[in-house]
């Protein structure tokens, strides 16, 4: 009868462990993060190099898996907040990539994630399409042909993000998930601003 007990503290005390690591969020590893992108951008039109005119919003949706698109968009939202390109306007986002107003889209093609709590090593790929002026419909397209009415600046920017890590140590699947999220969103949100710096 000891024994018997001895087992279920055991298995209990392994079901409360696996818990933890799947559902807290805790990283005490080190991390080893590569990434490679393509960015190709135009614009037309003279005015503020902004992507966001006083008082507007700029939408940004994510498109693939849900579980990472979800940490994704969080972390988008995060560094676009806090960077130049936020302006005196705000950014939203949407898993709505159908909306008539999105300003930045990123589809995940690749999500190829090996986790364990002491490694795990991450592919991701991602497609990026970002339009000032909120109007995607030339995304797929080639050429990309760009017309205005006016001379209000427009920029459109047209690319893929790769990321490649291995991370060791205690880590949860989600701080895992977390820390992808928020490499790919720096990434992508340094490229977007130089690619408005680049052309001052």
């Amino acid at each position: 009868m000891k024994h018997k007990s001895t087992r279920i503290t055991i298995l209990l005390g392994l079901l409360a462990l696996a818990g933890i690591f799947f559902a807290a969020d805790f990283n005490l590893s080190r991390s080893q993060t590569t990434s490679e992108h393509r960015l190709i951008t135009y614009h037309l039109g003279d005015g503020p190099l902004t992507p966001v005119p006083d008082g507007q919003r700029l939408t940004v949706a994510v498109a693939g898996e849900h579980a990472f698109a979800a940490k994704l968009r969080q972390a988008l939202l995060a560094e676009l907040t806090s960077s130049n390109l936020s302006g005196s306007g705000t950014w939203q986002v949407t898993a709505d990539t159908d909306s008539n107003n999105v300003h930045l889209l990123v589809q995940i093609d690749n999500n190829e994630t090996f986790w364990t709590p002491v490694y795990a090593q991450a592919t991701l790929s991602a497609r990026l399409a970002h339009a000032s002026d909120g109007d995607l419909s030339w995304h797929g397209t080639s050429p990309v042909v760009m017309e205005s009415d006016d001379d209000a600046f427009t920029l459109r920017a047209d690319g893929e993000f790769q990321l490649r890590d291995r991370s060791g140590g205690l880590l949860s699947r989600p701080a895992y998930q977390r820390l992808l999220a928020e490499s790919m969103a720096t990434e992508i949100v340094q490229r977007l601003e130089s690619s408005y710096t680049q052309i001052q």
